[in-house]
Parts: C-alpha cells; sequence; structure tokens
C-alpha cells in the first residue's frame, strides 16, 4: 500500500472509532485507535526521507485534518496511562512528522507556497487531551471520499436544514389483560439528510452531479461538520432535486435537493 492508502486507512479507522467510542467509550474507541496509530506509523515510515508528490499536498492535508478531528475527539474517553491515551499520541506524534514533512515540501514548490499555511485546520490540533477550541471552517459539512471532498457551503451548495435520526429495534410480545412486554433487540440504522436550494446562476451548477458520482461508486463517504465534530462513515442512500423556476429553453433558476445518508456501521471489518 502506498502512502496516501496508508494515509486512508488510518483516517478511515478514526473516524469509525469516534463512532464506536459514542457507544462504548474506551473500550470501543481503542482497537480503532490501533489501528490508525499503526497505519500512521506506516505512512511515516513510507514518506521519510522521500520526495513529496506536489499533487499529494492537498488530499494528504485532508486527510489529516480528519485523522487530527478524530483523534481529539477520541481523546474524551482516554485515561491518564492508559492503551487509549498510547495510541492516540502514536497518531499525533506521526501526524506531526507528517505534517512537518508535507507542509516543508508544498512551501519549496513554486506555485504551492499558500498550501503550506492552508492544510485546513490541522495547526489547531496541536494537543491531543483535554478541551480544545477547533475554529470554524467556511463550510458546512465536508463530504470526503478516499481522493477528493465536496463541501455544501454559503456561495455553492448550502443546506438549510440537517435532520438526523437514529432508530432502535424493539420486539413486543402480547401479554393477557396487560401492556405488551418491550424488549430492546439491537440498535438500528441511523439517517442523516440534509436539505435546500441552489440558485444556479451565481453558484453554477454540477454541485449534486459530485454527489450523485460519489454515490455510485457504492462507496462509504466521511462526513465531518465545518465546527470541527467527525460524524463517522455513511453512504449516500437517495439524492432528490427538483428543478423550478425554468427559463424558457427548459434550463433551471433553481435547485432544490434533499440528500439522505445511512449510516455503514463502525463494525464493518466483522461483516
Amino acid at each position: 500500500m502506498d502512502f496516501m492508502g496508508m494515509l486512508m486507512a488510518a483516517a478511515r479507522a478514526a473516524a469509525d472509532g469516534v463512532v464506536a467510542g459514542q457507544r462504548g467509550g474506551n473500550a470501543g474507541a481503542l482497537p480503532f485507535a490501533r489501528a490508525a496509530a499503526g497505519a500512521m506509523d506506516d505512512a511515516w515510515r513510507a514518506i521519510s526521507g522521500r520526495p513529496v508528490i506536489p499533487g499529494m499536498t492537498e488530499p494528504a492535508g485532508r486527510q489529516l485534518r480528519s485523522i487530527g478531528l478524530s483523534t481529539t475527539q477520541m481523546g474524551a474517553w482516554a485515561l491518564p496511562g492508559d492503551a487509549l491515551q498510547a495510541a492516540l499520541t502514536g497518531i499525533s506524534d506521526s501526524r506531526n512528522r507528517i505534517l512537518a514533512t508535507v507542509s516543508g515540501a508544498a512551501g519549496q514548490i513554486p506555485g504551492l507556497s499558500h498550501l503550506a499555511s492552508q492544510l485546513p485546520g490541522i495547526g489547531s490540533l496541536d494537543s491531543v487531551f483535554g478541551v480544545i477550541k477547533v475554529p470554524a471552517q467556511s463550510w458546512q459539512l465536508q463530504v470526503s471520499t478516499d481522493s477528493e471532498a465536496f463541501y455544501f457551503a454559503l456561495g455553492a451548495a448550502a443546506f438549510d436544514e440537517l435532520r438526523r435520526r437514529s432508530q432502535y429495534v424493539l420486539s413486543a410480545q402480547d401479554r393477557l389483560t396487560r401492556a405488551a412486554a418491550v424488549q430492546g433487540v439491537s440498535v438500528g440504522g441511523e439517517t442523516l439528510s440534509v436539505s435546500g436550494a441552489i440558485w444556479l446562476a451565481p453558484h453554477g451548477a454540477g454541485h449534486l452531479d459530485t454527489l450523485r458520482r460519489y454515490g455510485e461508486t457504492l462507496r462509504p463517504v466521511t462526513l465531518t461538520t465545518g465546527y470541527g465534530e467527525q460524524l463517522g462513515r455513511w453512504q449516500i442512500a437517495s439524492i432528490d432535486d427538483t428543478q423550478g423556476a425554468l427559463f424558457r429553453d427548459g434550463a433551471p433558476r433553481k435547485q432544490t435537493y434533499a440528500i439522505e445518508f445511512t449510516r455503514y456501521g463502525e463494525d464493518y471489518q466483522d461483516v
């Protein structure tokens, strides 16, 4: 596996660790943190002492930011001196070394020097533990694949409403002359929906086509909010759009949309 492949594997493991930690705390996050630490160490070994390809700088910065956000959130379940803290420290050390290499290369390449200061949000995540204020970004939600990212943002495809729904599977047993006995069976699915409108004249077309292309790969995407919360991995379940205020040739002025994501599940490796 090459450097970017290892970095993506680390980002996926760290994102799944956040979701597992939300449900299982320290014990839930630990195996994913260890997997991410191993992938980050491998990534550092792959890039150490080797020239950085110019086109690698921006996607590497995006993956490093995702890893930093996930590591920060998993730090909430770590205890001083425990295994989770050790794994997160390993992730942070490798990330800082990779960041120094990648950002240094960006500053030395003509035309890419601006990227050294634009690797998004990484510099604000210097510590893994404690309360960390992550600066707000200029976008509402980032949808990341292994190789690229789409941003819901003002001036592009901003959404007006985000709706999140969690389901739990219950089994009911009828009882004579008494209320049914309800037993929890399992954690059900989880969906996240965003809806809004795009005015095509000022903002351009093609936003939803990009998301459709992501959906057609049938691979999960990673969702990250503009205020720094790592939401984990999701599948694009549906994309609906309605075109209105048409020109006489049928071209739309306005495109309203609703997009639904379904939780991928942090236990995917056991399926």
